[in-house]
């Protein structure tokens, strides 16, 4: 089997679509899900190859297979945002960053991954909540200002200039 799906025969790309739909529609699995099955019992496959399966490729091989699929897909997202621990999960977040606290700091008091925190405050909470999500954007609206003021002051220090940093590093021009 080619490692790069470049070399792969018309034949095989579409054999490799059909896997990929055939796995979702049959066990109702999530994306990342059927991407991780596939890699260890198929072929090495990324997310978002998964997804340029679905829904680029597949449509063109097989509309009624894309139709369940993406039945499917489409429905795994909504439910994990009301199942009741993630719910939690995505307040906490969301109430942590209103007190200041930053994503890495919230990814160790909760125990997941950054992603996972940056898809709960940026995707999943104005799905559960507008007002506390505006209120979000509001807070990394004033976070960013004051990174840039911040950065802004050492960007006129003369001291903080390429060529005072080159010259203690014993570099010439």
């Amino acid at each position: 089997m080619a490692k790069n799906n470049m070399y792969l025969s018309d034949e095989e790309k579409k054999k490799r679509v059909l896997i990929v739909a055939d796995h979702i529609i049959q066990t109702g699995d999530s994306i990342r899900k059927t991407a991780q099955y596939v890699s260890q019992n198929y072929f090495p496959v990324s997310i978002a190859t998964v997804h340029d399966y679905i829904n680029n490729r597949l449509p063109k091989i097989a509309m009624d297979k894309y139709i369940q699929a993406t039945k499917i897909i489409n429905g795994n997202t909504p439910k994990s945002v009301q199942d009741a621990q993630i719910k939690i999960r995505i307040y906490s977040a969301a109430l942590y960053m209103l007190q200041d606290y930053t994503i890495p700091e919230i990814v160790q008091f909760l125990g997941s991954t950054y992603d996972t925190i940056y898809d709960d405050l940026t995707s999943r909470l104005p799905r559960l909540d507008k007002k506390m999500a505006e209120d979000f954007r509001n807070k990394l609206l004033e976070h960013r200002l004051a990174n840039l003021k911040q950065n802004a002051g050492k960007l006129s220090d003369p001291s903080l200039s390429i060529h005072s940093e080159n010259e203690e590093h014993g570099i010439k021009r």
